[in-house]
């Protein structure tokens, strides 16, 4: 039973490899023709310097995901045993800092400092040029994703007992113990990783290619603190010496992503969106999408778009789920769970198509789950109809039906609790000429600008005319239900000038105070 049992098992893995062979060599082909018309494209359009970076972006996400599709076909050849080395003696250092040059604009977009060390000068030595660019571009990249901003990543490069040994140390998040052991596992992702994007393909290759050239890689980590990869290979100089053409590498980010994309073309008139993704070429896509509708400012992570959401008051807010620091969905539960931002609707864009995933996202508070890709017609089309059911809601929650059902036993939103409770705290002060905006901010634990800002998404007015609406509501009460004078019901309800009051009333109301009396 056991032999059968480890046949059939043996036999199921053989056909999972035979499916990522064939899947990745059909991905191949489309990716292929992409590539081929970018090309094309970039010969044609090359003057047009508005279509230069949205040309860069298809570009670079194209032999992005052409790398995982030879990652993936790399790792089933060294599974049957077909992946051959091509060894060259050429020198290990040069190419090793050149390999970490490469990744200095990465670095940088996140304020790392990547920083290069070797014992010799150089060291020429026989390894596989293709097969160690793969090895030292996982572990780098890895260690710059994986750390915090403002910290440092090392690259070191020793020698010991005809060895060579090149460290990764970085200063992220860390590895626990239990995952250890799994880490070089095809697939395998940790809890930390699985919020942040990756495919669990990267260091599974890596150790099969260590291993190809009969070397070693092993890890050291702790939690919050770092982690450090340790690759080690024995040195031989048997191959032909190979002199490496290495240009210079292009270290400044063609993808960075400014605090305020379109800060200069800030308009009064438009709606403001907050996009909360930590892709910056997918966060530019998305702005690209709604410049010239919408106004624009973005945050990188979780954390920094709650921070964000409290300051600005956005109109609508575009967050990704997995995203360093603080996902997508606890963001969201937090901004449904704070006064200045509960009002706020939010689309989410993941790649997690899974409906569990979907419902989650949901549960949490977004209004609207879309899965990438997606398509721009319609994220226009939810934004749209998202402005439109607020415009509509702005009249349900006018000034003079709130007061009237403020007290009536219903099931209440948020939305209304929020206005129910400013109207409690004005008529609490009504006969204070001198309560405003501030002093009503305060009572509500907001910023003055927080307060504007949502009272003018909610009931589409100011603060300041807010307060005014509801000094008239009651001022029009008082004069439908008591004998109280005119010029009385005005000072009772804060208007220091009777006339001003009739003015300001029949405005709101298209009758004056006696004509309402009468």
């Amino acid at each position: 039973m056991a032999a059968q049992e480890s046949k059939r098992l043996q036999e199921l893995d053989n056909l999972k490899s035979r499916f990522i062979t064939n899947i990745t060599h059909e991905f191949r082909t489309p990716l292929t023709l992409v590539l081929g018309y970018i090309n094309t494209l970039k010969e044609k359009l090359s003057r047009d310097k508005t279509l230069q970076q949205p040309i860069d972006a298809i570009e670079h996400n194209s032999n992005n995901l052409l790398s995982l599709v030879n990652d993936m076909l790399d790792l089933a050849r060294l599974e049957k045993g077909k992946l051959q080395l091509n060894l060259t003696n050429s020198d290990m250092v040069s190419f090793t800092r050149y390999m970490t040059k490469c990744f200095l604009s990465h670095a940088n977009q996140k304020n790392i400092d990547l920083e290069f060390s070797a014992q010799v000068e150089s060291l020429h030595m026989d390894f596989d040029v293709e097969k160690m660019r793969q090895i030292l571009s996982n572990l780098i990249s890895n260690a710059i994703k994986f750390s915090k901003n403002d910290t440092v990543v090392r690259v070191t490069l020793t020698t010991e007992s005809s060895q060579v040994i090149i460290k990764t140390i970085d200063q992220g998040v860390g590895i626990s113990v239990s995952d250890i052991p799994f880490i070089f596992d095809r697939f395998y992702q940790t809890e930390k990783s699985s919020k942040l994007i990756g495919s669990g393909i990267g260091l599974a290759l890596t150790r099969e290619l260590v291993g190809l050239m009969e070397g070693q890689i092993s890890v050291e980590s702790t939690l919050q603190k770092g982690s450090k990869f340790t690759v080690t290979l024995p040195i031989t100089t048997k191959a032909i010496e190979t002199h490496l053409e290495l240009s210079e590498p292009n270290t400044s980010s063609q993808f960075e992503l400014k605090p305020i994309l379109i800060k200069t073309q800030h308009q009064d008139d438009l709606n403001t969106i907050l996009i909360v993704e930590d892709n910056t070429e997918v966060a530019n896509y998305i702005a690209s999408c709604v410049n010239n509708s919408y106004n624009v400012i973005f945050a990188l992570d979780g954390e920094a778009g709650l921070v964000l959401a409290k300051e600005t008051i956005p109109d609508i807010i575009i967050t990704d789920v997995m995203m360093p620091k603080m996902d997508g969905n606890i963001l969201t539960e937090q901004l449904q769970n704070n006064i200045a931002t509960n009002h706020i609707p939010i689309i989410m864009l993941t790649a997690k198509a899974l409906q569990s995933d979907k419902l989650t996202g949901i549960k949490s508070g977004a209004d609207v789950y879309l899965t990438k890709p997606f398509q721009k017609e319609e994220l226009m089309l939810r934004l749209e109809k998202l402005i439109s059911k607020r415009k509509q809601l702005q009249n349900h929650y006018n000034v003079g039906r709130i007061v009237k059902i403020a007290s009536a036993k219903i099931k209440k939103d948020k939305t209304l609790e929020f206005l129910n409770t400013a109207i409690k705290h004005i008529h609490s002060n009504i006969e204070n000429p001198e309560y405003n905006a501030k002093k009503l901010a305060s009572d509500l634990n907001m910023s003055d600008s927080q307060l504007y800002r949502k009272l003018k998404a909610i009931t589409n007015k100011s603060s300041a005319i807010f307060i005014r609406s509801v000094r008239l509501e009651k001022a029009k009460e008082l004069i439908e239900t008591t004998d109280l004078s005119i010029s009385e019901i005005a000072y009772s309800t804060g208007f220091n000038d009777p006339n001003w009051f009739s003015k300001a009333f029949k405005a709101d109301f298209n009758q004056s105070p006696s004509e309402i009396r009468n």
